[in-house]
């Protein structure tokens, strides 16, 4: 395993053409980090942007090696995505963050790798590798905008009662366990007890609570 110093050491200053199409750009910063950690880079960004490796994440085979995580709570080796439009990557881009800054290809005006300070305008989502992730607590976040979000058993998954983000501005759960390869998150709730609920685009998994409303 590389660490995020290590990736930054090893590649600052080169640029690399790794799926061979199109010159160096972002998307194979990207795929030269899924290569050297999960042996990963036989996948397309699917419409043809780099903002498409997180439209359609749950797709790829890298996927399985990543958690998603708050754009407020970055740490060094995290993955953002920007989306088409954005104030400084009006392309869409993919970046690792470092330093406090981003670390890519084709940006701040180089082609090799480099650091950047970008515009946190426009990202999409932050992807977290699983081997930088610590094992504290993580949280399913549901926002405020959804009026309910169904809850299931946790024995035979049926669907027997419902929450209500919007009612609260929002809901905040600890998660217990990833069920059904991180397709429900098992969270405990005060009227109902130990359950699941969905995990979905919608709702971020973070290391810390973004809601004040839940339990956590």
């Amino acid at each position: 395993m590389l660490t995020p110093q290590q990736f930054f050491n090893n590649h600052n200053g080169r640029a690399y053409d790794v799926d061979n199409a199109y010159g160096p750009q972002c998307v194979d910063a990207f795929k030269l980090f899924t290569l050297e950690q999960f042996g990963i880079s036989n996948y397309t960004c699917t419409n043809g942007w780099a903002s498409g490796l997180w439209i359609y994440r749950k797709e790829k085979p890298y996927y399985q090696h990543f958690i998603e995580v708050s754009v407020n709570d970055l740490q060094d080796g995290d993955w953002v995505i920007w989306d088409n439009g954005s104030k400084d990557c009006p392309d869409s881009h993919v970046a690792m963050f470092y330093n406090n800054k981003f670390f890519s290809q084709k940006q701040n005006g180089s082609v090799a790798f480099s650091l950047a300070d970008l515009s946190k305008d426009g990202i999409l989502g932050v992807l977290r590798p699983k081997i930088y992730q610590s094992n504290k607590t993580k949280y399913i976040n549901i926002p405020e905008w959804i009026e309910e979000r169904n809850v299931y058993r946790c024995d035979n998954k049926t669907q027997f009662a419902t929450i209500k983000p919007k009612k609260f501005g929002g809901l905040t759960y600890a998660i217990y366990n990833m069920v059904d390869n991180d397709y429900y998150a098992e969270i405990e709730t005060l009227n109902f007890g130990r359950c699941l609920v969905r995990v979905t685009q919608s709702t971020p998994i973070t290391d810390s609570p973004m809601y004040s409303h839940g339990n956590y």
